[in-house]
């Protein structure tokens, strides 16, 4: 007979499971456990970000435009690297000189990299002390940053410096045949993604042997995850689908590609037609319409953190406007004109109203009614033979029809855009976009005039327009925790924003009607102007060149 448990006495803890006393458990239940801090914290973050942004940081210290940003992922420093060569490390520093500097940044690293033309990208690897940066040269490099630093003191933190150089720490990797504009880290100290202008996605781990790229006879670099037949400029992933890779370029498709190959046949997962395997599967093309214009290309592609799914993209020449696309839309489907429309139409629509949209901040309407329209044949989807239906729909010329021809990935379901953010000029330099929120609530773009906009994701609804730089805004990189948000351009120097109430100073929202009007008045340009910035030289409207403008992002 099994032997039986006596009850316990009365005065003894009780038989619940839980090792503390009634009265420490009750204590303890009114603390908030870690995923309440954590959606706490979220919801701060997200309601600071209501308030207008204030320019709360000017990070001096460069001699060049600044390319490249990025937050380390604990979010204790900021990254920065540019036309100068060099990477410069910022953090708060301890020691607070200026009660009313509420983000003391100082540079405290510095790293020469030896590139020998600007950086566009760089980025430290996860779990690690490595630092891999990429260059208008070309060539993808990976650094030590613990033993290879300049150290700056915090009162002189703009000065130069001397290197210390305990020990050169140095891979160089020349596998890429032209400029290499962005890089893309996974969970990983070893394994990261580059894409490059000669039309190429490559994937590098740091645990294989070093191999001599381009040598004779060829085949020492590994095979490229993707090759197109035209210039890329941009690609993403989300940390909850690692496996699938947007990228995008001077073309006006952009593409998902799937890396996953592992045996079975995952182009009848997706619907695509099966075709020879590959290191990669494209499972899905993107564009803004059925049949775009060929004078179309893509500067950038962002897939948002929050959701994995959905996806933005800033097209340059005939839209000048952030899309949002997600790849869960079913392509035999979705449609613009089924969606709800963006508060800031095309001044050619024929369904325009002039009250706008109201704005779900409190704000009042940012595009007034008495705006000045822009000229018919200047809206953001006109191009030279192409005309709107009274339905909407992009009418095409014969000669434009007898001249299409059949793209790369042509028989991949195509999806279209969910919803447009339009008020951005992108004519003169390669522009990113960026999710910003704990939820990407908002998308974020540079402009031409110095600007960067931000737009609700959920409604489309112009939420700021922000002075960003003295000439032009190409990258804006949230802080991953905190309300702070960096921003760098043409100018020397990145500026941090963080959200003020109350203070407005550097928020141009009171001139949205006008400065969009401007800017989508922009769109049509003479054909000089595209031929100068496809071979990398910035112009304005009318085409004339100032050499003293940045002409390398």
């Amino acid at each position: 007979m099994a032997e039986t448990i006596p009850d316990a006495p009365s005065d003894s803890v009780p038989q619940t499971g839980n090792i503390f006393s009634p009265s420490l458990t009750n204590l303890l239940r009114k603390f908030p456990s870690a995923s309440r801090l954590s959606l706490c914290r979220k919801e701060l973050l997200s309601r600071s970000l209501e308030w207008p942004l204030h320019r709360v940081k000017v990070l001096e210290g460069h001699t060049g435009c600044v390319n490249a940003l990025s937050w380390t992922s604990d979010g204790e420093t900021l990254i920065s690297g540019g036309d100068d060569t060099t990477v410069r490390f910022w953090r708060m520093s301890e020691d607070k000189g200026d009660p009313d500097d509420e983000y003391p940044f100082v540079c405290y690293h510095q790293v020469p990299t030896g590139h020998w033309d600007n950086i566009f990208s760089a980025k430290m690897l996860p779990f690690s002390t490595r630092l891999v940066t990429t260059a208008r040269d070309g060539l993808v490099k990976v650094f030590d940053v613990s033993a290879e630093i300049t150290t700056f003191d915090s009162a002189s933190s703009h000065s130069r410096g001397s290197p210390v150089r305990p020990a050169w720490k140095q891979r160089t990797i020349r596998c890429h045949s032209d400029s290499v504009k962005r890089i893309t880290t996974e969970l990983s100290p070893d394994v990261f993604l580059t894409i490059s202008e000669d039309g190429t996605v490559r994937q590098h781990d740091l645990r294989a042997p070093v191999h001599h790229c381009r040598s004779e006879g060829g085949g020492a670099c590994p095979s490229p995850l993707v090759k197109l037949p035209y210039r890329l400029f941009s690609m993403s992933i989300a940390p909850s689908a690692p496996h699938q890779l947007v990228v995008a370029g001077n073309h006006p498709y952009g593409y998902l590609f799937d890396r996953r190959q592992i045996g079975r046949l995952l182009q009848t997962e997706w619907g695509v037609p099966v075709e020879d395997s590959s290191l990669t599967t494209c499972v899905r093309r993107f564009s803004i319409m059925a049949k775009p214009s060929p004078h179309e290309y893509i500067t950038a592609a962002r897939v948002s953190f929050s959701n994995g799914h959905e996806v933005s993209r800033l097209y340059s020449y005939g839209g000048h406007s952030v899309y949002l696309f997600s790849t869960l839309d079913d392509p035999t489907e979705v449609s613009l004109k089924s969606r709800t429309p963006s508060p800031i139409l095309s001044p050619n629509s024929r369904q325009q109203k002039s009250s706008g949209c109201p704005s779900s901040t409190g704000l009042d309407d940012p595009i007034s009614g008495d705006a000045p329209r822009p000229a018919d044949g200047q809206g953001p989807f006109d191009h030279e033979d192409v005309q709107m239906d009274e339905s909407g729909d992009r009418e095409e010329s014969e000669e434009e029809e007898e001249e299409e021809e059949e793209t790369e990935y042509s028989d991949v379901p195509l999806v279209l855009p969910r919803r447009s953010f339009k008020g951005v000029s992108n004519l003169q330099t390669i522009k990113d976009v960026a999710f910003v929120g704990p939820n990407d609530e908002f998308v974020a773009s540079g402009s031409d005039d110095g600007y960067f906009f931000l737009w609700r994701r959920e409604s489309g609804t112009l939420h700021g327009i922000y002075e960003g730089d003295g000439s032009v805004v190409n990258v804006i990189e949230p802080h991953p925790t905190l309300p702070l948000i960096a921003v760098s351009g043409i100018d020397h120097e990145p500026k941090l924003f963080s959200p003020h109430k109350g203070r407005d100073e550097w928020s141009r929202l009171d001139r949205a009607g006008s400065i969009i009007n401007r800017n989508v008045g922009s769109v049509n340009v003479p054909p000089i102007v595209s031929l100068l910035q496809d071979i990398g030289i910035i112009v304005d409207e009318s085409g004339s060149v100032d050499p003293s403008q940045c002409t390398h992002q």
